[in-house]
Parts: structure tokens; sequence; C-alpha cells
């Protein structure tokens, strides 16, 4: 080989060395940006399952408010239940103590009637001899 084909490849491989470089050098700026890139993802992930994580327990905090407003809604129930209950069983009651007071009335009526009857016929207490 003559010294002017060593020139032109020796010429030949500092170009390519010059655009590997360059190449590489372009690698390294991209690499650079990607880094960045994931380090404001990995940023905003974070971010994401703190708000996750935050929603997460408000959610659980309402499924307890949940079943706590249902447990208190079943007991209001039951409760109210039990009081138709004992209004039915005091207006029973109510019915047979007037009909009993009805009875009372009646029988006072009657015994009104009687001393009343015993008075006005002069038995007022005297033997019926003057």
């Amino acid at each position: 080989m003559t010294n002017e084909e060593w020139g032109k490849r020796i010429e030949f491989f500092e170009k390519q060395q010059e655009a590997f470089a360059s190449d590489m050098m372009e690698v390294g700026h991209r690499l650079n940006d990607i880094s960045e890139r994931q380090d404001k993802f990995d940023q905003r992930q974070d971010k994401l399952q703190a708000q996750q994580e935050k929603a997460q327990a408000q959610l659980d905090l309402l499924t307890q408010s949940a079943l706590g407003l249902t447990a208190l809604v079943g007991d209001s129930v039951r409760r109210q239940r039990e009081s138709d209950q004992r209004m039915k069983e005091l207006d029973q009651k109510m019915k047979e103590l007037a009909e009993a007071q009805a009875r009372t009335e009646e029988r006072l009526d009657a015994f009104i009637l009687t001393v009343e009857r015993y008075i006005s016929e002069g038995r007022n207490g005297k033997n019926g001899k003057s």
C-alpha cells in the first residue's frame, strides 16, 4: 500500500471516529434527556401514588361511615317496630280500660239510684219508725 492509500484510510478512519464521537455525544445528550424525563415521570408517579393513598383512605373512611349509618338505620327500624308494637298494646289496654270504666259508670249509676231511692223512701238511717 502506498502512502497515499494509507493517508486516505487514516483520513477515513478519522472521519469515522469523529462521526462516532459526534454520535456518542448525541446519544449522551439523549440519555440525559431521557434521564430527566424519567425523573419527572417518577416524581409524577410518586405524587399520584400519594394521591391514590389519600383517596383510598378517604374511601375507607366513607365505607366505615356508610356501614355505621347502615347499622344506625337498622337499629332505628328495630326500635320503631318495637315502639309500634308498644303503641298497639297501649291502644288495646286503653280500649280495655275505657270498657272497664263504662262498666264502672253503669254500676255507679245503679248504686247512686239505689241510694237515692233509699233516701227518698225515707230510710235515711232511720228505722222507719218515728
